[in-house]
């Protein structure tokens, strides 16, 4: 019988590699390897299956006799995903009716149950399951004829060509715990089994312990590492089946990390590339150890290149504050909130993470810089003689612009020592932002430009400049200009000449292909979707209105309001209207549409003063009215591709 398992799994295996939509769907659940398991084993009667399981009805994704409860071992050690196969296998294998939901919501499920960081919740699946007789066949206890496996009879008499066995596994929502007081919770949701059991017990490192389903225990751990938990389950006919899993504890590790964190808000170098165009940037790096280096060296390199993230700035240049990503948030993010989102990095890697002065400034400039960082950070690391690779990630405009160094850095016989290359969710081919934001942007600093007095009030952060400078800083740098597909100029005007050039620039440099003699890989990660999704009637529509008749009905407010409405908007007109009496009313509309036809309006913003004269008539002025339509110049909107990630750049 396991040489027509064998070849069933050929031609299984044949069936998963050729179904490309397999992604994101259970392959338990697929449709046309169940068809084939369903046709295959379609004359059986499933009724006398025992417990209604069947491994060789299965799409089996572990080899289940690692987990069979006799032993442990490390070949049998529990983890996340093995576990999550191990529910898929069991469902799979179901003759009938599925021994529990789909196996998704089971995980969700889990994770939902816990609320705290120090919460393992403890997802368990024990069961008795059948499996056909290795001699089966030999001994006629069972049929193999035109690919279909059915019941066998010796003079009316059914034989049975089964035998059952054991299966038995667990696992926390995580296996990273940051606190060093754990409760170990047993959910009556995600326990499954077809077994009776007489008592279920857990060793989380003092011991066996007695534990009911829905109920808990804590263990007080005193020093950090990974710690092996162990489940045993005494049926009542006796039989122990035993189970393991590891989590890792940094409790106290966390708690000292966190109370030394100068290094976040503090770089430990400043470092100025070389020049581009006559300019040269600079970027303030900063180093996080690893827990477990305290060289005060560089050990194990996990460079992070920011993105586009400009600067606010007082009017001389001091800087009021570094953007929205900072090392600090970064590092946060990895550990928010005391739950790590990311262990290996935080306990494994010195994180440099790499904050522009000028990201705005042009990407090759900034690519210079980040030369010397890479430079700088070969020559800190601790050892020499043994030198561990780097780690470098670059997010957004940084992958685009640690892709430049790195093949720069290569073309000029300079060794980087980067063995993996991560662009995370990089503009390869540029950055799409809509037209009708686009427009809205320009529309917006028209209206600023035009009305000297209020756009010069219009301050984001107290002397700070203008936002009308704030606008120009971001809309119209150079690194705007090379990354947009579409850039809309000072006159509102399609110009992408510097997106051309840098496109062209950067396709005819390629791709880093790492140092002579070391290995390198890239890697891309996007946090789009590739689905095809229906482009939104409007992607912003603000229609307001603001009424009032005290400015109406007192002649003295309309003589002290009225020049100074005149002065502020640079509008005589608005001035005049207000001292006539009569109710008083500002309407506005900022409305921004994707850009699908051509004629097509893109943008359109208008801001009116109407005036209620003696409240009878209705007198109105239009403030500010900007509109754009698509024309054959501009490339259409797509979505939802914002960015292009390193597989579709290469792709192309």
């Amino acid at each position: 019988m396991r040489n027509i398992i064998i070849r069933c799994w050929f031609i299984i295996i044949s069936i998963t590699v050729g179904t490309l939509h397999l992604y994101g769907q259970a392959v338990e659940e697929n449709q046309e390897i169940r068809t084939f398991l369903d046709n295959m084993f379609e004359p059986l009667d499933k009724p006398r299956v025992p417990h209604g399981l069947l491994r060789d009805f299965a799409f089996e994704l572990v080899d289940m006799d690692h987990f069979d409860g006799s032993t442990l071992n490390e070949t049998n050690t529990v983890d996340r995903q093995t576990y999550e196969m191990l529910l898929r296998t069991i469902r799979s294998s179901a003759v009938t009716i599925k021994p529990f939901e789909d196996v998704g919501n089971i995980l969700v499920k889990q994770n939902s149950a816990s609320n705290s960081p120090s919460t393992l919740t403890i997802s368990a699946l024990a069961y008795q399951y059948s499996v056909i007789k290795a001699n089966a066949l030999t001994d006629n206890l069972i049929q193999y004829n035109d690919g279909k496996v059915s019941d066998n009879y010796k003079n009316g008499t059914w034989q049975n060509p089964y035998e059952t066995r054991y299966v038995v596994g667990f696992c926390g929502q995580d296996s990273i715990l940051t606190s060093s007081s754990v409760s170990f919770k047993l959910d009556p949701n995600c326990w499954f089994t077809n077994l009776s059991c007489r008592t279920i017990e857990i060793d989380t490192g003092s011991g066996y312990r007695s534990i009911n389903i829905g109920s808990a225990i804590t263990e007080n751990y005193t020093t950090d590492g990974t710690k092996d938990i162990k489940l045993r389950i005494t049926l009542t006919n006796g039989k122990q089946l035993l189970s393991h899993t590891k989590i890792q504890v940094i409790g106290n590790t966390l708690t000292r990390s966190l109370a030394n964190d100068y290094y976040l808000n503090y770089p430990q170098a400043i470092i100025t590339g070389e020049p581009y165009r006559g300019l040269k940037t600079k970027a303030e790096v900063f180093v996080a150890y690893a827990p477990s280096n305290h060289t005060g060296r560089i050990k194990k390199p996990f460079i992070v290149v920011e993105g586009f993230d400009p600067r606010t700035r007082k009017k001389d240049g001091t800087v009021i504050n570094k953007g929205s990503t900072t090392m600090a948030s970064f590092y946060n993010n990895c550990i928010r909130d005391q739950g790590i989102y990311c262990p290996d990095l935080y306990l494994n890697y010195d994180i440099v993470y790499v904050d522009w002065d000028y990201s705005e400034e042009y990407i090759q400039a900034n690519a210079n810089t980040l030369i010397k960082v890479i430079q700088w950070v070969n020559a800190q690391k601790d050892n020499q003689e043994d030198i561990a690779t780097n780690v470098i990630l670059g997010q957004s405009m940084g992958g685009v612009i640690a892709r430049y160094a790195l093949r720069k850095m290569e073309d000029a016989g300079m060794e980087h020592q980067v063995s993996l290359y991560i662009s995370h969710d990089a503009p390869h081919l540029g950055a799409n932002v809509p037209l009708g934001a686009l427009y809205a942007l320009y529309g917006l600093s028209s209206f600023l430009e035009n009305k000297k007095t209020i756009g010069h009030f219009a301050d984001k952060y107290a002397d700070s400049g203008t936002l009308l400078t704030a606008i120009e800083k971001i809309a119209h740098s150079h690194a705007a200009k090379q990354l947009l597909v579409n850039y809309v100029d000072y006159g509102g005007e399609l110009n992408n000449s510097e997106h051309y050039i840098w496109q062209n620039e950067l396709a005819t440099l390629g791709f880093p292909r790492g140092d002579n003699g070391r290995e390198f890989r890239m890697l891309a990660i996007a946090n789009g979707s590739y689905f095809v999704n229906t482009l939104p009637t409007s992607y912003l529509k603000v229609d307001f209105s603001a009424s009032s008749d005290l400015i109406g009905l007192i002649p003295l407010v309309r003589w002290l309001t009225s020049p100074v409405l005149a002065w502020g908007l640079n509008d005589i007109w608005v001035g005049l209207l207000n001292l006539v009496p009569g109710k008083t009313t500002i309407k506005g509309l900022v409305e921004i549409n994707p850009g699908t036809s051509l004629g097509g309006k893109v943008t359109d913003i208008h801001l009116r003063y109407i005036k209620k004269c003696l409240w009878l008539v209705d007198v109105g002025h239009t403030i500010f009215s900007y509109a754009a339509h698509m024309n054959s110049n501009l490339l259409y909107d797509t979505y939802p591709s914002s960015y292009y990630d390193l597989a579709e750049a290469k792709k192309r």
